[in-house]
């Protein structure tokens, strides 16, 4: 059975400004970015929750999104997968999520 991904308000405020931040150059492009993120996130999380590598803050994992710069952030709990953040992988990572 799939598992279910939620999706935290910080990792939706992530993909926002990912958009916004994209968008101010190429529309296009940032829409084609964020449904990317969104579609590998949940076919990939929702079938294998331990696909990703174990994460940089303690207990969560990360899943390199390919072709693109972006790492999403996740914690596993049963059968819900949650997505604590999405992240640039050159930026400077908080120390918690």
């Amino acid at each position: 059975m799939p598992n279910k991904c939620k999706w935290t308000p910080k990792a939706l405020d992530d993909l926002f400004l990912i958009e916004q931040y994209i968008a101010e150059d190429n529309p296009q492009a940032s829409v084609d970015l964020t449904k990317k993120i969104v579609l590998t996130v949940v076919e990939q999380l929702s079938n294998f929750q331990n696909i990703g590598r174990a994460g940089r803050v303690y207990g969560t994992r990360e899943l390199i999104i390919p072709k693109t710069s972006y790492i999403a952030v996740y914690k596993v709990r049963q059968d819900i997968v949650e997505v604590l953040r999405v992240l640039h992988a050159a930026m400077k990572w908080p120390d918690n999520f």
